[in-house]
C-alpha cells in the first residue's frame, strides 16, 4: 500500500502538485521496512517514470501533427498556420490584387489558434478583409478580445493587427473594391448580404 501511495505521489510530482522531499522521506521508509518493500517500490516508480515519458512523447507528436495537418481548407477551420515569417514592413498591399483566398488565425479563449479561409481587398496601398452573416464569424469574435492576429498570404506569415471599419463611407468604398475583385452577383446573386471589413495594419 505504501508503494502504491508513492506512485501516485510521482504522478502528483510530474504534475508540479507536490514537492520532492515527501517522495525521499518515502523511499527511506521503504528501504527501512524490507528489502523487498524496497525493491518492489523502486520497480513500480520505474515503470511508472517510463509510462509518463511515453505518454509525453504521444502528447507532443499530437501536438506536432495537429501544427503540421490542421492548416484551414475552404470552409473547414484549422489551427497554426505554417509559412514563412516575414518580417519586413509592408508598404503597399497592392500584390494581393491578384490572390482571392487568404488565411487568418486568431487567438482564442481557450488558449488554442484558430485559422479560417477568408478574402481581401487592398484599397490605396492598404489591405483590408470582410465577413458577411447575420452572425460574427468566430475569427471576428476572436479580434474583438484580441486584435493580435496572423496572416498567411501566398505561403508567407504577417503578424497583424485587425480594426474594424466603423467609417460608413470608408465601408461603400471597400464594398467596391471587393465587387471590383470577386464577382459578388455570381456568387450571392441580386441580393447581396450586408458585409462588415477590418483593416490590416503590420505589426513590427
Amino acid at each position: 500500500m505504501r508503494g502504491f501511495r508513492y506512485v501516485l505521489k510521482i504522478f502528483k510530482l510530474q504534475s508540479g502538485v507536490l514537492e520532492s522531499k515527501p517522495l525521499v522521506s518515502d523511499l527511506i521508509l521503504a528501504q527501512s521496512e524490507s528489502p523487498s518493500s524496497f525493491e518492489e517500490t523502486q520497480m513500480q516508480v520505474s515503470i511508472s517514470h517510463s509510462r509518463l515519458i511515453q505518454t509525453q512523447r504521444a502528447a507532443f507528436l499530437v501536438l506536432v501533427f495537429s501544427a503540421s495537418a490542421c492548416q484551414p481548407q475552404d470552409v473547414t477551420p484549422g489551427l497554426w498556420l505554417s509559412g514563412e515569417v516575414v518580417e519586413h514592413i509592408v508598404d503597399d498591399w497592392a500584390f494581393t490584387d491578384d490572390i482571392e483566398e487568404i488565411f487568418i488565425q486568431t487567438k482564442t479563449w481557450y488558449f488554442l489558434p484558430h485559422s479560417t479561409t477568408i478574402w481581401c481587398a487592398e484599397m490605396n496601398g492598404e489591405l483590408y478583409i470582410g465577413s458577411y452573416a447575420d452572425e460574427k464569424k468566430h475569427w471576428e469574435n476572436n479580434v474583438v478580445r484580441n486584435p493580435a492576429a496572423r496572416l498567411r498570404i501566398a505561403g508567407k506569415l504577417y503578424d497583424v493587427t485587425v480594426t474594424p471599419v466603423t467609417n460608413a463611407q470608408a465601408t461603400t468604398e471597400i464594398d467596391a473594391q471587393y465587387t471590383k475583385k470577386y464577382n459578388m452577383e455570381e456568387v450571392f446573386g441580386k441580393n447581396l448580404p450586408t458585409w462588415w471589413y477590418y483593416r490590416i495594419s503590420q505589426r513590427k
